[in-house]
């Protein structure tokens, strides 16, 4: 057998190890690459070489494989009679057996039979050879179940349009299959291709693994990881380096798997990775101890069978060959990326590639070319002359130029692995490829920050070199996820002043994306990056010189043109950064944001559009820029010099303006915007009009949603803005602001008079103060009254309103009896006058009744300048009103309230005493209890009977001489006599203990008369003194 093994490998051509560089070379551009399908030869080629004798198994690397110009992938198998090259696959075996007993095989029966001697290609020998594979393929994928009817020529010819056939290889003649030859190796005739696509068979399968399968298989990968990793740093701690490389050999294979999501590769790559930072940190320690246990592990790594695992380990050797100094760092860096390009799986490619970027982002060399020039001068004589170590010169090599390369490089290989995820696999998991993409798209992006992050960076090498690279890029993708990215990131990443000095060369590249591209997001982002910086300087020279706004208008104008098919709201979107830059730029240029604005109404003009609905796509866009110059305004005034921010307001429907109206007076109540003449009221108010009157495209019952009070309460706050420091120019601008409101409706006007009424109310009590420097100002006075009054009026004769024009006179009543002119009176007397006659014609409901009765009664107390003639007229009509409720209760308290008028009440003539008139009081409370001894509800008896207990009790300790107390007593009786007549309950347990806190009180206030009559002196010894 030994003999045999050694005739087959004669039989192969010997090919020598290559060298560092020379590796590089080879596995960089001879064919070493994946497919066109994707699918990475990241595995050992195996050669088996049949003869005459029964089984013959040699192995060749993959550089001996490529030694026989053959170029293979991963899923290519190549069939010949002497020589038959079989790639990743998870199990083979050729061997000899009979055809007629294949049920005696000892493999699988899920294990495909192909019999090359029906195909008529079989070996010159009369041997019959089987190959089983085990795959994951299912019978249905083949034309038959039957491996004894098998049709292998019908499906070869199917299979044709799939082969992937060797650039080396000459086709010889033409057959139904065809054959073709290699030049390089005698008699090597290769008769067929079978390519197995892993999207066939995930097809034919179970299809994608669902989450808990990957969870599966992540945790078994884990297991793998944090095993291997254990041995690895065991065999680190006792210095068997070679073992530990195997170790880390074995868990960076679990990266190659096809079979999970990039969501739990990453957790798996993160794993490894972190491993491998353990590694990393030993070699280099390792190293400082001893200089010379590193010099051949760069090399050595490079002889592991599997590409993947080989290129993790080969750049962590190369990372620490650069921190050591055991190397030229710009020569590391460039063989390590160039290595990369190996690796062509897109998932696992991206994965190895961010290592790499990872790895070395603190070993780019940043320094300027002309620095780096004068150090390599250095360090070349350096190095002739001295026979030491060379860790510090070697750190030194290299310019910010080699870190700019290295990183486009790798940008551009990572944007290629990126872009191709999108066109693998079935059309119908193109949703899953895109959101597998968009969790992949930092890795792709992280290379612009590296670059952004180089300090020696200049203005210059970003001009020439980096944007150039970056957009060339960007725009051959042709891919539209890939180019909005990425153009975001440029904006993102870059400083503002690139941006500057390239604008034109940018925009430029925008107008080249493809169609699918969302333009209008990059040049947002774009004229916000530029706004804000260009807003933050000093002096602000940048936008005057740039002319940004010219440059990004023109921009958007041609954008618009040239895709007549963008969305409206793409098209409000752009017009909202355009006013954004103009606003916050050229603060004092309006008519950058005025041309912003009527571009956009013309341009909506032309597609036909009437009214915007305010809460669709459209609609929200229009609302945002509308808002831009009330935020950054914040003054109405300047708002409304936009002549056509009121044209594109009214695009909006009903709604839409309302919001906006409501947006405005909002920021006018919070800068104070005040308002100061009747020019400015007009201003304000033709920008707001929507809330000030019915408009045409108005719902029927717009006065009845919540919107519609919370809109009008915050217009009635308006009036509170308007404000001039001369009287009668404030009186004006009420008056005329009265006028506006007083047209919007009976809706409007409960919300929007009552304010001009106090605003009236407010200057009446301020110009008080002015007496006697004005001729007129009793007459002024008296007509701010009569112009409220009618305000009042209004409210009742229009809006049909009761219990607020009754508040409001009541008001008047006490501002007039507050201001000191001549007969004020008869103007108090008016307020009350109507504000009882609203409560005696209007107001319907008992409650109502007596709460407007007590307003009554408490304006009355609040006079102090009215003479008893008018006064008395007013209390009786008090008193009459609170007999005349409907409900003896109502009557009773009533009563009880109107009591208080002849007691405490005040008019000219007491000169501010109260008038103190007990005999009234008795009267209205022998009244009151009279009333109370009428009702039939026992509990609600025994509560009016409580409360006319209280009120005698306070008069009688207030001193009312008239009550006798033996009423009291009386009242009491009657009231403990009440009490046990009432059924247990909780309210009669709290009646009980009022009526005892109310005996107590009364107790008290008994002894307290005593003591007070034992004090004084009889009134006959009074009488004697006097005279």
């Amino acid at each position: 057998m030994k003999k045999k093994v050694r005739d087959a490998k004669k039989s192969v051509v010997s090919f020598s190890e290559p060298s560092l560089f020379q590796r590089k070379h080879v596995s960089a551009n001879h064919g070493l690459k994946d497919s066109k399908e994707g699918f990475p030869s990241e595995t050992h080629t195996t050669i088996y070489l049949l003869r005459s004798h029964k089984y013959t198994d040699v192995k060749l690397s993959r550089m001996e494989a490529f030694s026989k110009n053959v170029k293979v992938s991963e899923k290519t198998i190549l069939y010949h009679p002497s020589v038959i090259p079989i790639i990743n696959l998870q199990f083979l075996k050729v061997t000899e057996c009979d055809r007629t007993h294949p049920e005696k095989s000892e493999f699988d029966v899920d294990r495909r039979v192909f019999d090359f001697k029906e195909t008529g290609f079989a070996p010159k020998d009369s041997t019959s050879i089987k190959i089983y594979l085990k795959s994951t393929m299912r019978v249905k994928d083949y034309p038959t179940a039957d491996p004894e009817r098998f049709s292998y020529k019908k499906y070869f010819e199917y299979s044709l349009s799939s082969l992937v056939i060797p650039r080396c290889a000459k086709k010889v003649r033409s057959t139904s299959v065809s054959r073709y030859k290699c030049p390089s190796i005698d008699n090597f005739s290769i008769f067929e291709h079978l390519f197995l696509r892993k999207a066939e068979m995930y097809e034919a399968g179970s299809g994608v693994a669902s989450a808990a399968e990957q969870e599966k298989m992540l945790e078994t990968a884990t297991k793998v990881v944090k095993a291997e990793s254990f041995e690895m740093k065991r065999c680190l701690d006792k210095g068997k380096v070679m073992d530990a490389l195997k170790h880390a050999l074995s868990f960076l294979n679990e990266l190659r798997t096809n079979d999970l999501s990039p969501k739990f590769y990453y957790r798996l790559y993160m794993d490894s990775v972190n491993e491998l930072q353990h590694l990393e940190s030993f070699l280099v320690e390792d190293f400082q101890k001893d200089s010379g246990k590193l010099a051949n592990l760069y090399e050595c790594v490079q002889y592991a069978s599997q590409i993947i695992p080989r290129l993790y380990l080969l750049v962590t050797m190369g990372v620490v060959f650069i921190k050591c100094g055991l190397g030229s760092r710009q020569e590391l860096l460039a063989d390590l990326v160039e290595m990369c390009r190996g690796v062509q799986h897109p998932l696992r490619g991206l994965f190895l590639r961010n290592y790499l970027l990872q790895s070395t982002r603190s070993l780019l060399p940043d320094r300027p070319e002309s620095v780096a020039r004068r150090t390599n001068g250095s360090v070349d004589a350096n190095m002739n002359g001295s026979s030491g170590p060379k860790e510090s010169l070697h750190q030194q090599d290299g310019s910010v130029t080699d870190a700019v390369n290295f990183v486009l490089t790798n940008f551009g290989e990572m944007n290629k692995l990126w872009v191709r995820m999108q066109h693998q696999g079935p059309s119908r998991e193109r949703e899953k490829r895109e959101r597998d993409r968009l969790e992949l798209r930092i890795l792709v992006g992280t290379n612009l920050v590296r670059l952004s992050q180089l300090e020696s960076l200049t203005e210059e090498m970003y001009t020439k070199d980096v944007l150039p690279s970056v957009l060339e890029q960007i725009v051959s993708c042709r891919d539209p996820i890939s180019q909005e990215y990425l153009m975001e990131c440029v904006i993102q990443v870059f400083a503002d002043e690139f941006h500057l000095s390239t604008l034109n060369e940018f925009l430029a590249a925008c107008g080249q994306l493809t169609s699918e591209v969302n333009v209008k997001n990059v040049l947002i982002g774009l004229i916000e990056r530029l706004a804000f910086y260009t807003n933050s300087i000093e002096g602000e020279p940048a936008p005057e010189k740039m002319q940004l706004f010219e440059i990004f208008s023109e921009q958007a104008k041609e954008l618009i043109t040239n895709r007549p098919e963008m969305p409206m709201e793409d098209i409000v979107s752009l017009h909202v950064a355009l006013v954004n830059l103009a606003i916050k730029c050229y603060a004092t240029r309006t008519d950058y944001a005025n041309m912003s604005f009527g571009t956009l109404r013309t341009i909506i003009n032309e597609k036909g559009i009437t009214a915007v609905e305010a809460f669709g796509t459209v609609g929200r866009e229009l609302i945002k820029l509308l808002k831009i110059p009330v935020d950054q305004y914040n003054n109405v005034l300047r708002v409304a010099a936009l002549e056509e921010f009121g044209s594109v307001m009214q695009i909006l429907d009903y709604r839409g303006r309302c919001v906006i109206s409501s947006y405005i007076i909002q920021n006018m109540l919070d800068q104070e915007t005040l308002i100061t003449n009747e020019e400015e009221f007009r201003t304000v108010c033709g920008l707001i009009s929507p809330l000030l009157e019915d408009q045409k495209d108005q719902p029927s019952d717009a006065h009845e949603s919540e919107d519609f009070f919370d809109e009008q309460h915050i217009l009635a706050r308006v009036v509170h803005l308007l404000r001039v420091e001369d009287a009668d120019q404030q009186f004006l601008l009420l008056n005329n602001a009265r006028k506006v409101f007083g047209s919007g409706g009976r809706h409007r006007l409960q919300f929007t008079l009552p304010p001009i009424v106090f605003e009236l109310y407010r200057l009446v009590l301020s110009y008080a103060v002015q007496k006697g420097t004005d001729d007129k100002w009793e007459a002024k006075v008296r007509k701010m009254f009569v112009c409220a009054m009618g305000t009042i009026g209004a409210l009742v004769s229009t809006v049909e309103l009761a219990e607020l024009p009754l508040k409001l006179y009541l008001e008047g009543a006490i501002a007039a009896d507050k201001v000191p002119f001549s007969e004020n009176y008869t103007v108090v007397y008016e307020f009350i006058s109507k504000a009882m006659s609203i409560m005696e014609d209007d107001v319907a409901d008992s409650r109502d009744r007596v709460r407007c009765l007590q307003l009554t009664v408490g304006a009355l107390l609040c006079t102090k300048n009215f003479p008893e003639e008018n006064w008395q007229p007013l209390a009786t009509q008090a008193a009459m009103a609170a007999s005349k409720m409907f409900k003896k209760a109502d009557q009773v308290r009533s009563l009880c309230m109107v009591a208080a008028l002849y007691w405490n009440g005040c008019v000219e003539e007491s000169n501010g005493a109260p008038l103190k008139n007990g005999k009234r009081v008795v009267e209205i409370l022998k009244k009151s209890a009279k009333i109370a001894s009428e009702c039939m509800e026992p509990l609600v008896q025994q509560q009016l009977f409580i409360l006319l207990l209280n009120t005698y009790i306070h008069y009688y300790e207030d001193g009312c001489k008239e009550i006798d107390v033996h009423n009291i007593d009386e009242l009491v009786s009657r009231t403990q006599d009440n009490a046990v007549q009432l059924d247990v309950s909780a309210e009669a347990d709290l009646m009980e203990k009022h009526l005892t806190e109310a005996i107590k009180q009364l107790k008290i206030a008994r002894q307290s008369a005593e003591s007070d009559a034992a004090l004084s002196p009889p009134s006959e010894i009074v009488q004697n003194e006097d005279l």
